[in-house]
């Protein structure tokens, strides 16, 4: 495929439905104005728009596959050429909505050194398969012409081993050394297992709040107004229709969340290939990762407190480089590798996934348990403000009480579960609490950026002292840090980051 083609009509769709997302805000403000006609005007001025632009965009996008690189041609009077050699390609991304399916299309996003983070320096909105097929032949044969000393020249640690493909069920998506490696282990998450994560997610709590703070601008006073009557009129009715409309709320805001966790994770599997792991998920958009583990730069076990109550955790991969990405929005930061797991499940199953890894057998140490006073003193000085506020302002006293007393539970946590693991002197777990959710972090001396010590005159007559530890995740630094730590341990983690490969760690 030599000559420039266009994309496939379908790509119209797509632009039309990105064109509306980017204008949700408009969109709302047109949906809740107090005018008909202004909502009728606004929302037809923003379909319209977007249709327009949707339809010249596909008349003035084109692309052209050569022998030696991908060129793609945008614009009208400000005309743009992309060019794309594919010894420069660092990751391809594969994409396939539900209803690009039955047509046999894809979306390609093909990012390289040089792109910004996170972003696709090419974009293939709707091709057909066969494009995939066309570029990754290209590709590899480009790559298997290279000579020792270009290779040398050329070749970086994300090169070739890099790549995500993200695909639909098949397994075409997929580069051509994991094809040819069998899966030796896949563990799949079932619906129940769904369910039992969207009942328990207390992010949908932070979503809804966060909606909220965003509707605030765009809903009248008006209606607020009669929000706020209404309720004081059913305050006076009784506890029993406020607690029944409370009830309604809560199981609303269950539907919600596990209807959005089975769009994300339905049939989720991960497996294990040779070198690499792969991820499959997604309902209406199915897409399998595959992620080189020499990439890994830690692992993270989450325990949120219900869960912890339930005995579930969640694990997270920390990625180094554009892999950390989960798509092309960035729009989802948290690189699972299992949503939900039960615990009694999670060492053995982590032993098949990631076995060089070798996670069996972490006995925390805890760190802080005798210096509470420190996790709360700061916390304690609230205590008088909130009486002069409380004097005045009683409902904002409580409101504030309330969000210092869990706060402090939060403190007490991190201050009683805080500790470390050091592991045959080669994978160190760290372990504290952030908001009511127990974090472990698991990664290797070599994958450590820097360790950094702190103390204070103070702190130091009392032997204590923090230490954080730097992890590239992404394209930009992970601090990991344990706070109100005895020196000695400090000194022994800084000696466990310091040492040779070969040298033993000393008490």
């Amino acid at each position: 495929m030599s000559e420039r083609v266009r994309f496939h009509p379908a790509c119209i769709l797509v632009s039309f439905f990105n064109g509306i997302k980017n204008s949700t805000i408009l969109f709302l403000y047109g949906v809740f104005s107090n005018e008909l006609w202004i909502m009728l005007a606004i929302i037809s001025a923003i379909l319209a728009f977007t249709a327009i632009i949707a339809v010249v965009k596909y008349f003035t996008q084109t692309y052209q596959i050569t022998d030696d690189q991908i060129i793609l041609y945008t614009g009208i009077l400000n005309r743009k050429e992309i060019n794309i050699p594919y010894d420069r390609i660092q990751t391809i991304k594969k994409r396939q909505w539900f209803f690009f399916k039955p047509f046999g299309l894809i979306q390609l996003l093909i990012e390289t050194a040089g792109g910004q983070d996170g972003k696709a320096e090419g974009n293939f909105p709707a091709v057909k398969e066969d494009v995939l097929n066309t570029i990754e032949a290209h590709r590899y044969k480009t790559a298997n012409s290279i000579t020792p000393v270009d290779s040398i020249a050329e070749t970086t640690d994300s090169t070739l081993t890099d790549s995500i493909s993200e695909s639909s069920d098949d397994s075409s998506a997929a580069a051509p050394e994991v094809i040819s490696q069998e899966i030796s282990y896949s563990h799949m998450i079932s619906d129940s297992q769904i369910v039992w994560f969207s009942l328990t997610d207390l992010g949908i709590i932070a979503l809804l709040l966060a909606f909220f703070a965003f509707v605030d601008d765009f809903i009248p006073e008006s209606w607020f107004s009669s929000l706020t009557d209404y309720t004081n009129e059913l305050l006076t009715h009784g506890i029993w229709i406020v607690l029944g409309l409370g009830i309604i709320a809560l199981l609303i805001l269950s539907l919600i969340s596990i209807a959005r966790n089975f769009f994300r994770y339905y049939n989720f599997k991960s497996s294990r290939a040779g070198d690499y792991l792969v991820i499959e998920k997604g309902l209406f958009e199915r897409s399998t990762q595959t992620i080189p583990v020499s990439k890994i730069q830690g692992i993270t076990v989450e325990q949120q407190l219900l869960h912890k109550l339930l005995g579930l955790a969640s694990v997270e991969l920390l990625i180094a480089g554009s892999q950390a990405k989960e798509n092309a929005e960035g729009d989802d930061a948290t690189f699972y590798l299992l949503p939900i797991i039960p615990e009694k499940q999670l060492q053995n199953v982590l032993a098949s996934l990631l076995p060089e890894w070798d996670l069996v057998g972490s006995e925390i140490t805890y760190t802080s348990r005798y210096h509470l006073w420190y996790f709360l003193r700061w916390y304690l000085l609230t205590i008088p403000v909130i009486g002069v506020v409380a004097y005045y302002y009683k409902w904002i006293a409580i409101i504030v009480v309330v969000i210092v007393l869990i706060l402090m539970l939060s403190r007490w946590l991190d201050c009683r579960y805080q500790g470390y693991a050091l592991m045959r002197q080669k994978v160190l777990c760290t372990q504290h609490f952030t908001f009511l959710t127990l974090t472990q972090t698991y990664t290797t001396r070599n994958k450590i950026q820097s360790f950094t010590k702190r103390t204070t005159p103070w702190l130091y007559r009392k032997g204590i002292g923090h230490f954080e530890l730097c992890l590239k995740v992404g394209n930009h630094p992970k601090d990991i840090h344990l706070e109100f730590v005895s020196l000695d341990i400090i000194k022994h983690i800084s000696q466990f980051y310091r040492v040779k490969k070969e040298e033993p760690i000393t008490d």
